[in-house]
């Protein structure tokens, strides 16, 4: 349970600029079609027109965006109104949602990754805590307990991260070493 909060919690921290911008780009639709089918008499089959208020226009583009567009099917608007629903099925359906839901892998698979370091980190320390407080010292020093070797497996391509993350640390704090030589000269 702990692992599925944490991710939602590195979600919506994520998303949450995409999130308002899509909200702004519904806004904005809606209040042009509020504009444009407001006072049109060309309202098919004598139906209620959906956009005589920004709130029932909101709504009716929240339909919009699973692809619902019904409300507007009838309407003899011109080009305009077919415009603004091939702009509008564009930028939120194609463009938006695939974003958001490239985003929403990568923190997925960042916040795993994260969440396994958390639970490797969190078992050492609980195991540290059980030999320090609850293990006498005999009980300590016991080698079949406590061998001096310790295997770790590893797959070779975390292997070859780890190495060119440390070489990268390690260049990075001999340029801070070099530099301070170099500074120090120079005074």
């Amino acid at each position: 349970m702990g692992l599925f909060i944490n991710v939602l919690i590195d979600i919506l921290g994520s998303i949450g600029w995409l999130l308002v911008l899509m909200v702004a780009i519904v806004f904005a639709f809606a209040h042009a079609l509020l504009i444009l089918l407001r006072t049109s008499t060309s309202n098919p089959s004598g139906a209620t027109n959906p956009f005589t208020s920004i709130s029932s226009s909101l709504m009716t583009l929240w339909a919009f965006l699973g692809g619902d567009f019904a409300a507007i099917d009838g309407w003899d608007a011109g080009s305009s109104l077919d415009l603004m629903r091939v702009i509008f099925s564009f930028v939120t359906t194609i463009v938006l949602l695939n974003v958001l839901i490239a985003i929403l892998n990568n923190v997925f698979t960042a916040s795993q990754d994260r969440a396994q370091k958390t639970w490797i980190r969190n078992r050492a320390e609980f195991i540290a805590i059980v030999e320090e407080f609850f293990l006498t010292a005999e009980q300590r020093q016991n080698g079949n307990w406590f061998p001096s070797i310790v295997f770790y497996e590893i797959d070779a391509e975390k292997f070859e991260q780890y190495n060119e993350s440390v070489k990268m640390r390690h260049a990075w704090n001999k340029a801070e070493i070099e530099v301070g030589d170099e500074t120090e000269k120079e005074v």
